[in-house]
Formats: structure tokens, sequence, C-alpha cells
């Protein structure tokens, strides 16, 4: 499949891409040859790394899933990275009735990644639901039939004009 806005970006991943991938036994072996067809590196943050790794039951699985994520490319989280992340809760608070519960704290340390590295950066995900497209652009869906349930994986971007609309909602609305 041809998505050429995909072409040579690197491709965030939420850690519920790849639970779904190992829970599966590979079946998101598709989706990942598409960005790897579009020359995408896979990156994931710290807090990613900590949720992928603490569904190891034994030392032989945590070992795997060592193995299994030491290609991928991982963003260590900065300070700014969390103000950034803290700021982009607040403004996405003031469209809270349209999205209707807050983001989760990684959640908004994915966006405060997509905010910082701009059309560099695409996010995977199957939290569809989980980034306000308030705040948010959903550039495409993929969906991948595991035949006794269908996983959807969305490619997401922050949008700077809809962060700047929320940002200025939630100005006006605490001034």
């Amino acid at each position: 499949m041809e998505l050429p806005w995909l072409e040579d970006r690197h491709v965030l991943l939420d850690t519920n891409v790849l639970i779904n991938h190992t829970k599966n036994e590979g079946a998101l072996t598709p989706f990942l040859a598409l960005v790897k067809d579009h020359n995408c590196p896979l990156v994931i943050t710290d807090a990613f790394y900590f949720e992928f790794i603490r569904a190891a039951r034994t030392r032989a699985e945590l070992t795997e899933l060592h193995v299994f994520i030491e290609p991928f490319i991982a963003l260590p989280t900065t300070k700014q990275d969390i103000e950034v992340a803290a700021e982009l809760s607040m403004f996405c608070s003031a469209k809270e009735k349209s999205h209707g519960t807050r983001m989760s704290f990684v959640d908004n340390l994915l966006g405060s990644q997509l905010k910082k590295y701009g059309e560099k950066i695409v996010l995977a995900t199957s939290d569809i639901d989980d980034f306000p497209l308030e705040m948010y652009t959903r550039l495409h869906v993929e969906a991948y039939d595991l035949g006794k349930n269908v996983v959807m994986i969305a490619f997401i971007e922050y949008n700077q004009d809809k962060a700047k609309a929320c940002r200025d909602t939630f100005e006006r609305k605490t001034t």
C-alpha cells in the first residue's frame, strides 16, 4: 500500500501496538512490514519501554522482550518533555467535553514527542480515541483481522493549528 505521507518518517509506537503483536503471535507482522516498506525507523519512549517489559512473568520472557525491542530507537523523556505534556493536558482539558476524558500521562508524553519532532514523526496506536482530533490529525487507519478480533492501528500526528486553537480556548477560559 502506498502512503506517501509516511515515507521516511519515524514511527513512534504506542505500547498497545506491540502488545497486540506479541499476544497474538506476530499477527501484526503486516503492520511492521508496512512501516519498513516506507523506510520508517521505529521509535519508542522510555515509558513505552517500561510498559512493554513489565508484561514479562519470567526472566526468560524479560530477555525475549529486551531482544525484540533492541533495534528500536529509544527517545529519553526530558524535563521539558514532561512540561510540554502537562501543557498539552491543560490545553486539551479546555476541549474535554468533546473528548470525554483527560488524556493519560503516557499519551500526553507521546503527544509531547509528536510536537517536539513535528513532521519527522507519526504515532502508531491502537487506542485511536485517546488522541483527540481537536489537537491531533488522524492520517490513516489500518485494520488487521486476527481471527478472534480485529486490531485497528491509527497513524496520528500533532496538528499545530488545532493545538493553537485548544491553547487559545484554554487561555480564554482561564483568564
